[in-house]
């Protein structure tokens, strides 16, 4: 009781940290947002972020092209009156953007951030030593690309414009809720679009998913 409780805004998501602060307070502490995570301060021997390359996936096996993707995601939004996407989720990401990458053992992600807007533009926050000149070309102009460390300001940037974000409560960090009402503003808090949009599977990403049965198989 009284005790003050840190949390990295990070690593927590909206939904979680409403468990949090109830489990907190219901104890008689106070819940604290963290700038810094001390872990790091004392993980000495932490190991360099992964730079694997990341690397288009053909249309032969995404079965739709990215433009119509992030067209489809504009209009979802738009119906939403929301101006863009926080998406912090590497999957949702590789889908949308059609990449695939290698920043985690047996899983093709790249980690990064993205902003999706509902004119079908994206801003992609990523180590630009991952994206080769071939990812560059693939992903288009109207994928812009930012260092990672820019993901915070574009955020309150979009807040104090006055433009709804769409936070995701049960996948994003509440750094971002943070960020969006610290800059006056009120996000979109609902599921992501792209959850149900990446689970309806095309024709080729169907038969992508048997032969790769098949082959496990053998």
């Amino acid at each position: 009781k009284g005790a003050r409780f840190g949390v990295d805004p990070w690593v927590h998501t909206p939904n979680d940290l409403k468990k949090i602060r109830e489990a907190v307070e219901r104890a008689g502490g106070t819940l604290v947002l963290l700038d810094d995570n001390p872990l790091d301060a004392a993980w000495t021997a932490q190991p360099s972020a992964p730079l694997a390359p990341v690397v288009p996936h053909p249309l032969q096996y995404a079965g739709k092209a990215s433009d119509v993707k992030r067209q489809e995601l504009g209009t979802a939004l738009a119906a939403a009156k929301a101006d863009a996407l926080a998406i912090t989720l590497p999957e949702e990401i590789c889908w949308l953007l059609n990449i695939r990458g290698g920043d985690v053992p047996c899983t093709p992600f790249a980690l990064s951030y993205a902003i999706a807007h509902k004119d079908g533009t994206v801003d992609w926050f990523i180590d630009a030593e991952k994206v080769t000149d071939e990812t560059r070309a693939w992903v288009g102009a109207d994928v812009r690309l930012h260092p990672l460390d820019d993901f915070s300001g574009h955020i309150e940037k979009l807040a104090q414009e006055g433009k709804k974000v769409w936070i995701d409560p049960a996948a994003a960090p509440v750094k971002i809720d943070a960020l969006v009402r610290s800059a006056g503003a009120t996000p979109h808090e609902e599921r992501s679009p792209l959850q149900l949009m990446k689970a309806k599977k095309n024709d080729v990403e169907i038969q992508g998913a048997i032969n790769a049965h098949i082959r496990d198989g053998v």
